[in-house]
C-alpha cells in the first residue's frame, strides 16, 4: 500500500538529465553536478595549499588527491582534471608522480 510521494517526483525533459546520487545523468553522460564540483574544487585547494604552507607532508598530500582525482573519474570529468592537475603541476605539487 505504499504511494510515491508526488512532491518528490520531477518530470523533465531528457536534455536537462536526472539527478541522482550527487550525479547529473543523461544518455550518454554523467556529470558531477555544481554542488559536487564546488565541494570537489574546494577540497583539492585545502589540500594543495595545506601542503603548500607545510602543514602535510606530500606524502600524506599525494594519496588523498588520488583518491579525490579517482572519485572525480567516475563521471565524465576529463577537463575538470586536467585543468587542476595542471594548477598543481605549475604549483610543485604532482600527486601522480611516480604512481603513473
Amino acid at each position: 500500500r505504499l504511494a510515491p510521494n508526488p512532491r518528490a517526483r520531477r518530470l523533465a525533459p531528457v536534455p536537462t538529465g536526472v539527478p541522482f546520487l550527487g550525479f547529473r545523468v543523461w544518455p550518454a553522460q554523467v556529470r558531477l553536478d555544481a554542488a559536487r564540483v564546488r565541494r570537489w574544487r574546494a577540497r583539492v585547494r585545502r589540500l594543495s595549499a595545506a601542503r603548500a604552507a607545510g602543514r602535510v607532508s606530500e606524502e600524506e598530500v599525494a594519496p588523498r588527491l588520488r583518491s579525490l582525482f579517482a572519485w572525480a573519474a567516475t563521471a565524465d570529468t576529463l577537463c575538470l582534471r586536467r585543468s587542476f592537475l595542471a594548477r598543481l603541476v605549475s604549483n610543485g605539487l604532482d600527486p601522480f608522480d611516480g604512481a603513473r
